[in-house]
């Protein structure tokens, strides 16, 4: 299958989100969308991290399991004003939760973002943002509209340059917060197949020497839930890491995908149940018959029509 080509400079940057924008507006009715009030109301909104990273990487149909969005020149309480009949809860970041008939969202002012918090030095403005990220290939942030007759305003730290070489290195690292760093490492790159960078690799082997296997498989529920990675299958990945960093301590690092990682961002599919794991179906089955006894949920058949890739 031929591979999807990526932005290579902020153009073609700029181009992929421009079309996501569009198939999103084509989607998402005016009324619907917490974006719109938002320009109408003066903000300046901005996609950020991960969101990014789904376009770049699955095309501008991809719908994002949620959309990062981070707002400049709104505090919190204007964002509740404007947002409140979308608004499900807020988010242990200080932001808002906003679910609507067609999205979900994460949004949040840019005062409310925990590294201008916690190091004032980094800055406070969006354009600093990238600044913040773990890793490169969250660190992008895109304006939600055009500016003036200038285009989308584009703010990123080696996040084309990791894209480029298929490569996660790290961006910013938090030192205690050194567990979900880990986990989310090692998820991040098998669900896109990248490679870690050798300091990647050197951090994440000095972690997994101070932290024991069972601390990082309960990080990994708490943060991924059902998706996560069970306590054998990250003792592999660890065994992986600190073999791969023994003999080849310079070298970049290619993990292996396990079934339970691979579909989050696959095309539309049904997960059929074969031999008992659940398996893509890239022609959409129909869902399966409900049992005839007692009523129960059923996990094996999920609908991800909807994740247009």
């Amino acid at each position: 299958m031929r591979e999807r080509r990526v932005p290579h400079d902020v153009s073609e940057l700029r181009e992929a989100m421009r079309r996501f924008v569009a198939i999103r507006r084509s989607r998402v009715p005016r009324e619907h969308d917490p974006l719109a009030i938002l320009h109408r109301e003066g903000f300046s909104a901005y996609f950020f991290g991960g969101t990014i990273r789904d376009v770049v990487l699955h095309g501008p149909w991809v719908q994002p399991r949620d959309i990062d969005v981070v707002v400049s020149g709104a505090g919190e309480e204007e964002l509740k004003q404007a947002l409140s009949r979308w608004i499900v809860r807020t988010t242990r970041f200080g932001g808002f939760r906003l679910e609507t008939a067609y999205e979900v969202l994460d949004v949040w002012p840019t005062s409310q973002t925990w590294a201008f918090r916690e190091f004032p030095l980094i800055g406070s403005e969006a354009g600093d943002l990238p600044k913040t990220t773990p890793f490169t290939i969250e660190a992008a942030v895109v304006s939600t509209s055009p500016r003036g007759g200038y285009g989308r305003e584009i703010f990123e730290q080696r996040f084309i340059e990791s894209v480029a070489r298929r490569e996660i290195d790290l961006n910013f690292d938090i030192q205690f917060c050194e567990t979900l760093t880990f986990v989310r490492a090692i998820a991040m790159a098998m669900k896109t197949d990248f490679s870690l960078s050798s300091r990647l690799v050197d951090r994440l082997v000095s972690i997994a020497r101070r932290v024991d296997i069972e601390e990082l498989a309960a990080v990994a529920k708490s943060h991924y839930g059902r998706r996560s990675l069970p306590v054998s299958e990250l003792s592999r990945i660890v065994a992986i890491v600190n073999e791969h960093h023994r003999r080849m301590r310079k070298a970049s690092l290619r993990l292996p995908r396990p079934t339970q990682m691979q579909f989050q961002f696959c095309k539309p599919t049904y997960l059929t149940p074969v031999g008992g794991r659940l398996t893509p179906n890239f022609k959409p089955a129909p869902p399966l018959a409900p049992p005839t006894d007692t009523p129960r949920r059923t996990g094996h058949a999920v609908n991800r029509e909807s994740q247009r890739v």
